[in-house]
């Protein structure tokens, strides 16, 4: 759904070695952008690379020393497994786990025995999510809409969109886990779901089993209503948020940056590159915010399963 841009070597994290577990798309990602930041980039994969040392396993990699940050980017039914190899491995450093943290909950060991753990939840630094949080500022909203849509045969060029981890509900995809981006926003936002209804499934003609597009309509904690729309199938890709408070109208376009409210009009365009390095260097600074938490990830989790609920996903209806 993205385009990758450059991200200029900066060597902040010269000195840093750090494992990356998993070097598909979102992990290829993470490998690059450490790599630019100045940071010693080993991987763990099953894949034939000549540009990082490879490990094919989290023990034999740990057996080779001490790493300080790790960042778990294999498909999300392999998170759990992991993240528990990589603390009864005696890694200790700081962790970054790829979203959603898992694909159900209760699946992550009780023991986290890390320095720090946050998840990948990255449009979090988004200019235009960071003019948005600025214009909140915490105020509720009487009306917030939430909209990530898009064609999944052109997310990934050269790759075979149903061999993918998105096709794949038993690997953690589907449009509510793969885009559950704007669900961390949501949340973060406006508070935990109160009510929820919702309708979608597996709609269209992808020929995958995962679901291809859901819609929720919430009640929040800090908003009277919510709307979430979320699509595999749109070859008009969109993402936006538009939020009504009781003063004024708020609208944040990801896609182009574009942001404005009833009286102005700004620009806040990404590179989205950029998002994936702020993150890494506020899991490795003195002051993680905004990283996503482990418990707020957990509760995206559990929204994501009161929708499935409230769709019937599962159950054989809307499924």
């Amino acid at each position: 759904m993205a385009r990758r841009n450059a991200v200029s070597s900066s060597g902040e994290l010269s000195g840093v070695r750090a494992l990356v577990v998993g070097l598909g798309s979102i992990g290829s990602r993470h490998a690059h952008v450490l790599a630019e930041l100045g940071a010693q980039v080993e991987v763990v994969t099953r894949r034939d690379t000549a540009v990082y040392p490879a490990h094919p396993s989290i023990e034999a990699a740990l057996a080779r020393g001490e790493f300080g940050y790790c960042v778990v980017g294999s498909a999300t039914s392999e998170h759990a497994q992991d993240v528990r190899a990589l603390g009864e491995g005696g890694f200790r450093g700081r962790l970054l786990i790829e979203k959603p943290v898992t694909a159900h909950q209760g699946e992550l060991p009780a023991e986290m025995p890390f320095e720090r753990v946050g998840v990948g939840y990255n449009v979090r630094f988004h200019p235009a999510v960071r003019w948005l949080v600025r214009q909140l500022d915490g105020k509720a909203a009487i009306v917030a809409d939430f909209v990530a849509q898009s064609f999944l045969p052109e997310w990934r060029p050269g790759r075979q969109y149903g061999q993918t981890a998105s096709a794949s509900r038993e690997r953690g995809g589907g449009v509510l886990r793969d885009l559950s981006h704007e669900i961390d926003l949501m949340l973060r936002l406006f508070g935990e779901p109160r009510r929820a209804q919702a309708a979608g499934g597996n709609l269209g003609e992808l020929g995958i089993e995962a679901e291809t597009a859901v819609s929720a309509v919430l009640e929040l904690d800090r908003a009277a209503l919510a709307t979430l729309r979320l699509s595999y199938l749109d070859r008009l890709p969109e993402r936006r948020i538009r939020v009504t408070t009781e003063l004024d109208t708020l609208e944040a376009d990801l896609l182009t940056g574009g942001c404005r409210t009833s009286t102005s009009e700004e620009s806040h365009p990404v590179d989205w590159d950029r998002t994936y390095s702020d993150l890494h260097l506020a899991m490795n600074g003195s002051d993680p915010s905004p990283v996503c938490t482990l418990e707020e990830a957990v509760r995206v989790v559990s929204c994501i399963e009161t929708i499935e609920a409230a769709a019937g996903m599962g159950s054989g209806v809307g499924g």
